[in-house]
């Protein structure tokens, strides 16, 4: 009579830890259920067809606000702000160490625009969002600082381009969301969505 009381007892047990294991959250859906499904995802700045939103400045360190968007082992190409323009700066590795494709201090008929060939960005005015951006980036020869440091606008888009390692073209959109000012009222950071296309 004991053994069957004890195993009653068991079974009992058994079934409401299978019961409970059954219920419990496992954690592994996100509480979105568009998340993971083309919809926007943030943390991860590396441009890709998801649309993606990042916080871009020009601030560096450890909490700094300069996005790089795209990276192979040759080619690295960062989105920041400067003087209130939109930048796509380009570098390439040489000798294992990257080096800038552009010049900060040159301006105008200084700048050396070969050196950007392969990459720029240009505005392309007022947009509702993301997907309004449709026009790709086609430069003529040759160009202006126009398509390298187009003015930032809030709630405007700009379309971008990039050539890989392997000499693909990339074509990024981009829209400025938001943005936020210094107490002195200059351009502090903005905040961006973007995506390859």
């Amino acid at each position: 009579m004991k053994f069957k009381d004890f195993f009653k007892i068991f079974f009992i047990a058994f079934l409401a830890c299978v019961a409970l294991t059954a219920c419990g959250g496992d954690d592994d859906e996100p509480d979105d259920p568009n998340k993971g499904n083309g919809t926007e995802q943030t943390g991860n700045y590396i441009a890709t067809t998801q649309v993606k939103t990042a916080e871009v400045g020009n601030e560096t360190g450890k909490n700094g606000n300069i996005r790089t968007i795209y990276e192979d082992y040759n080619n690295k190409y960062k989105l920041q702000i400067g003087n209130g323009q939109l930048l796509l700066l380009g570098y390439i590795r040489i000798n294992g160490s990257w080096k800038k494709l552009y010049d900060c201090n040159a301006y105008e008929s200084d700048f050396k625009y070969s050196d950007h060939s392969g990459y720029a960005i240009m505005s392309v005015g007022k947009v509702n969002g993301l997907s309004d951006i449709t026009k790709k980036t086609i430069i003529p020869e040759p160009y202006g600082s126009m398509y390298l440091f187009p003015e930032i606008q809030p709630y405007y888009g700009y379309a971008a381009k990039f050539t890989t390692e392997a000499g693909e073209t990339k074509y990024l959109r981009i829209y400025i969301k938001d943005y936020k000012l210094y107490e002195s009222g200059t351009l502090k950071n903005i905040t961006v969505q973007y995506q390859l296309y």
